[in-house]
């Protein structure tokens, strides 16, 4: 700007030296708008160095949140199976179900059991056999450890085979979980098939109570596994038992028409109750089967054992004593 030129082109009364202190005020505001070179470098320097960090601190959140996210994506699972399913699945083989018998045919009852201790709170359960047909449980005894859930279903005509029955527990909070168990559906014709071999020594081990108190003669054995040479016969059913060994027997019992739950019954030489056992042979495997012991002669000794055979088409039974 020509402040000379400005100053006389409004003819002002001001001499020269005015004029040039003017022009040193001038100079002077001037001076002031331009930074100085060393405090400018500087503020590059901050400048520079404060755009530089933002963009490193924005690359590392942008490595560090998915790490953060996938670790929260595998422990929440892990999480919830420690906190909710692994209690239920470390206690599961704390509950046992049962099938009697295991093998049936058509119009057999089957009766479904499930133990299960009583810190599972079970409130209801239910029982689905085939894949179709399904009814509740009911709670049928209970102590200050153990529920007994159970129920019976007679088998419906159904195609024979394998199938597998799954029961639904459900406890007070409505929290379920599974079991799943196997059980057969043998041939109708397989009940036709019952026969005796002449070729085995026949011997009496257990007599059978049929069905509307029809009673057979029973045969005083009081040695538990002498051979008598003779078996037991009517014209529904009949028994045949085979000696092993000394302390082992087998018993066949038989029939072409299908009893349910008869009461079988064998003498024994007065053995500990817990030297006795008692296996139903099915399938190449074998199942210890509960029974009554009898004490006739009242010194603390089993002289007879009774137990419920579930139906009667051929069912093969062991008799083991220990000693």
């Amino acid at each position: 700007m020509d402040v000379d030129a400005y100053l006389r082109a409004d003819n002002l009364l001001i001499d020269n030296r005015t004029i040039q202190h003017i022009h040193a005020a001038v100079d002077a505001m001037q001076g002031q708008d331009e930074p100085h070179p060393s405090t400018h470098h500087g503020i590059e320097e901050k400048f520079s160095l404060r755009k530089k960090n933002p963009h490193k601190n924005k690359y590392d959140r942008k490595k560090i949140i998915p790490l953060f996210v996938s670790i929260f994506l595998i422990l929440v699972p892990l999480l919830s199976v420690s906190i909710i399913s692994f209690p239920i699945r470390q206690d599961q083989d704390r509950i046992t179900l049962t099938f009697s018998p295991e093998q049936v045919h058509i119009q057999d009852i089957m009766t479904i059991t499930v133990d299960v201790p009583v810190f599972f709170n079970v409130s209801s359960a239910v029982a689905t056999m085939d894949g179709n047909n399904s009814f509740p449980m009911i709670l049928s005894e209970t102590n200050s450890t153990i529920q007994t859930w159970q129920t019976t279903w007679e088998i419906p005509p159904i195609k024979n085979g394998e199938y597998l029955a799954v029961i639904t527990l459900i406890d007070e909070t409505n929290e379920s979980f599974i079991l799943k168990e196997s059980w057969t559906l043998l041939p109708q014709e397989f009940s036709e098939n019952a026969s005796i071999t002449n070729e085995t020594t026949i011997e009496t081990l257990a007599q059978l109570h049929p069905p509307g108190n029809q009673t057979n003669n029973e045969t005083n054995n009081p040695e538990a596994l002498e051979r008598t040479g003779s078996q037991n016969q009517t014209d529904a059913w009949e028994i045949t038992e085979t000696s092993l060994d000394v302390l082992h027997k087998q018993v066949v019992v038989s029939s072409d028409i299908h009893y349910t739950n008869i009461t079988a019954f064998s003498s024994i030489d007065n053995r500990p109750k817990d030297t006795i056992h008692l296996y139903h042979l099915m399938n190449d495997s074998k199942k210890e089967v509960d029974f009554v012991g009898i004490d006739l002669d009242n010194d603390t000794l089993v002289d007879r054992i009774e137990w419920t055979v579930p139906h009667l088409s051929e069912q093969t039974y062991e008799i083991v004593i220990e000693i």
